[in-house]
């Protein structure tokens, strides 16, 4: 059986607080051990609580603190030669993707891209968005709302620096800036998408196996996250022709 929401988090284990088990899962998924590794320690976690009579807060204290101490067995190593492979396939990807807008209409009109201050300053915003992004998604994660509320706000500056656009920078031919921007897109989508393969990697109690339906969705959802950039770059191209005609 898939473990992870609270529905089935109260089916399986009765004897621990949700939200604890919840900010557990979070914590150990965060630092990658194994799907079969977390339904061990969730199992096991059960069975001391049942037997006991204890929350999970009081036996085993914070659940941060408790993944931390269960990764130094089951997931050691520094993770921060993947996160700043993470970053650089990130910055490659908005970089992409940005060229790729560029891009969009002055390839219908065969005219020449206009970069402007406003589109610079909103593509290193979008870099130094992701690389916070990447270096503190467990905290995103954990507070969701302000998270959300960052997004919102840099929505509106973005579209503030859109609108006043700022003194032209460069002019330059579409194509070369086209066939870039889609095949940094396309590179990074491929490699997103080789790292999100383990996302089958579901969490199932000890000694069951995960349905193939449940490997599949979660390969699926991966596909397509890898593959969005290039998917909003493609309907910003196909709306950009249907609505210049």
């Amino acid at each position: 059986m898939m473990i992870g929401s609270t529905a089935s988090l109260r089916e399986n284990y009765p004897h621990v607080d949700p939200e604890w088990m919840e900010a557990l899962l979070l914590a150990l998924r965060m630092k990658e051990v194994p799907g079969s590794r977390i339904g061990d320690h969730l199992e096991q976690v059960e069975s001391h609580c049942a037997d006991s009579g204890q929350n999970a807060a009081q036996a085993f204290g914070d659940p941060r603190e408790y993944a931390a101490q269960l990764c130094v067995e089951d997931h050691p190593g520094p993770r921060r030669q993947m996160r700043r492979r993470d970053v650089l396939v990130a910055i490659g990807a908005v970089m992409g993707f940005q060229l790729a807008l560029w891009s969009d209409k002055a390839l219908l009109v065969h005219g020449a891209v206009h970069v402007r201050v406003a589109q610079i300053l909103i593509a290193l915003a979008l870099v130094a968005l992701l690389c916070a992004a990447v270096f503190s998604m467990e905290w995103i994660l954990t507070h969701l709302r302000t998270a959300v509320a960052i997004i919102v706000l840099f929505t509106a500056v973005q579209v503030g620096l859109l609108l006043w656009g700022g003194p032209l920078l460069a002019a330059a031919p579409p194509i070369p800036l086209a066939a870039l921007g889609w095949s940094l897109m396309i590179l990074c989508a491929v490699r997103w998408t080789r790292d999100f393969a383990r996302a089958d990697d579901v969490i199932v109690r000890p000694g069951r196996a995960p349905r193939p339906t449940e490997r599949v969705s979660a390969r699926l959802v991966s596909i397509m996250a890898a593959w969005m950039l290039p998917s909003f770059a493609m309907t910003d191209l196909i709306l950009t022709w249907a609505l210049g005609r």
